[in-house]
């Protein structure tokens, strides 16, 4: 309660799972920048998106939280036959550029992985149980271009800083708009 400090909040996601707007945080908020004015000063890339259809019926998934239960969508989305349609995506549309991958576990990650490897792209899947030292040197060989995609469940979704990243793909369904929003965020930086 020391009147005599101040204290800065900086933020990239204002969007709060609390639902609570930072005017309940931080007594005045001095300065803001919505995305579209981000996109077209240059501070970020504009975003395309393609749909892709896997006629997976999710309505009997539950929420959880704000988001989907992950046990149970990832029962549904992790198939052989939905990754194989995702890589086969990837290659139509993007083949050869960077990318990060968004699924819904570490057991997806590795699968969706291993499909990518399949199809011959090179491809490695992060996650908590990645050993810290494998982690880094995937990620680093992810940036020198060794490793065209990187999946992983929700390890890239704050901080994750890497301008080369030219894909996002989203594998799985997001119940989070701010979630959704944090993984877009990865690919909006210029290189």
């Amino acid at each position: 309660n020391d009147e005599s400090k101040l204290l800065v909040c900086l933020t990239a996601t204002p969007n709060r799972t609390d639902n609570k707007g930072l005017e309940e945080i931080c007594s005045t908020i001095i300065f803001k920048r919505e995305l579209i004015w981000m996109i077209e000063q240059g501070y970020l890339v504009a975003p395309h998106g393609w749909v892709v259809n896997t006629k997976v019926d999710i309505t009997d998934v539950k929420m959880i939280g704000g988001d989907f239960n992950i046990a149970q969508l990832e029962k549904k989305v992790n198939t052989p036959s939905r990754n194989e349609l995702v890589v086969e995506n990837y290659l139509k549309i993007a083949k050869g550029k960077k990318g990060l991958f968004f699924t819904c576990d570490i057991q997806h990650a590795k699968d969706l992985s291993d499909a990518f490897n399949g199809n011959g792209v090179k491809c490695f899947d992060v996650s908590s149980k990645t050993h810290e030292d494998v982690r880094k040197k995937a990620i680093r060989l992810h940036k020198e271009g060794y490793y065209d995609i990187l999946t992983g469940a929700n390890i890239f979704l704050e901080g994750y800083d890497d301008s080369t990243i030219e894909v996002g793909g989203m594998a799985r369904p997001f119940g989070s708009k701010l979630a959704y929003q944090q993984a877009v965020g990865r690919t909006l930086r210029p290189h």
